[in-house]
C-alpha cells in the first residue's frame, strides 16, 4: 500500500498544474483575413513556448462565424477582426492594426506607374469585396475609405476568401483593398500600393466571453499581449 501516498501526490499535482493552466485543451479560433498579419502565430508561438502541455485546437472561419462559436463555448479565444455587431457578452482586446493597401492587376495604368494610390482615382474601377455576411470588417472599411475618399464604389464581383480576391484582381476583374500583411503572398499579376494620405486600418482583436474563469484562456489572454508588444518593435532587417 506504500503507492498510495504516491499517488495522492501525483495526482494533487497534476490537479494544481490544471487549476494553474499548465495542462488541458485551448480552442482557438483565427480568421482569415487576420491569419496572415505576423502577430497571430507570434501570439500562438508565446503561448506554446509558456505552457507546452496544453493542447491547441484551432479553427479557421470567418468573423461571423467565431463569435457565435466563442458564444456557445465552442471556442475558448478567436483572433479576429472587430466589428460594431459583436456582442457585449464578448470581451475584446484590440491587439494591432494595419494599414489597407490597394491591389491592383499589374496591367493596370496605376500599377504601372508604381506610386501611392488616390483612391478617387479608382472611382470607375470594379472592388472586389468580400461579401458583407462573411468578412463584415474588410467589407465595411473598404467601403467607408472609398466614401471617404468622395464616390461610392462599383461592385465587382464577390469573393469570400482573401485568396479569391487577389485571383479575381490578377485575372483583371477589378481592384480591391486589402490588409498589408497580404504583401507576404507573392503572387503573379498582382501590385499592391499605399493610398495616398492617412491610409484605412483594420484592427486585429483578442475575443473571448466576458466573465471568464478559464485558467487557460488567462493564460493565453497574458500570452498575446506579450506577443503584440513584442511585434510593435521595429523590424530587423532581414539577412540575406
Amino acid at each position: 500500500m506504500t503507492h498510495i501516498p504516491h499517488q495522492v501526490g501525483e495526482g494533487v499535482r497534476l490537479a494544481r498544474r490544471a487549476a494553474a493552466g499548465e495542462t488541458g485543451i485551448l480552442r482557438i479560433g483565427v480568421t482569415g483575413t487576420a491569419a496572415l498579419n505576423p502577430l497571430v502565430p507570434a501570439c500562438i508561438r508565446t503561448y506554446r513556448r509558456q505552457y507546452p502541455d496544453v493542447e491547441l485546437q484551432v479553427m479557421e472561419a470567418a468573423a461571423l462565424a467565431l463569435t457565435p462559436a466563442l458564444l456557445e463555448d465552442r471556442l475558448d479565444v478567436a483572433l479576429l477582426r472587430p466589428s460594431q455587431s459583436d456582442p457585449d457578452t464578448l470581451l475584446e482586446e484590440v491587439l494591432t492594426d494595419e494599414p489597407l493597401l490597394v491591389a491592383l492587376p499589374a496591367s493596370h495604368p496605376l500599377a504601372r506607374r508604381g506610386t501611392a494610390i488616390d483612391l478617387m482615382e479608382l472611382r470607375d474601377d470594379p472592388f472586389i469585396l468580400t461579401p458583407r455576411s462573411v468578412g463584415t470588417s474588410l467589407h465595411d472599411a473598404s467601403i467607408k475609405a472609398c466614401q471617404e475618399a468622395g464616390f461610392t464604389p462599383r461592385l465587382g464581383p464577390a469573393a469570400p476568401q482573401i485568396a479569391s480576391i487577389l485571383s479575381l484582381v490578377a485575372a483583371e476583374l477589378g481592384v480591391s483593398l486589402l490588409p498589408e500583411s497580404v504583401a507576404q503572398v507573392k503572387m503573379q499579376n498582382i501590385v499592391l500600393l499605399p493610398s495616398s494620405g492617412p491610409p484605412p486600418r483594420l484592427s486585429i482583436s483578442l475575443a473571448y466571453r466576458r466573465g471568464t474563469t478559464s485558467p487557460v484562456v488567462k493564460n493565453f489572454v497574458l500570452a498575446a499581449r506579450i506577443a503584440a508588444r513584442e511585434t510593435q518593435t521595429p523590424d530587423v532587417p532581414a539577412v540575406e
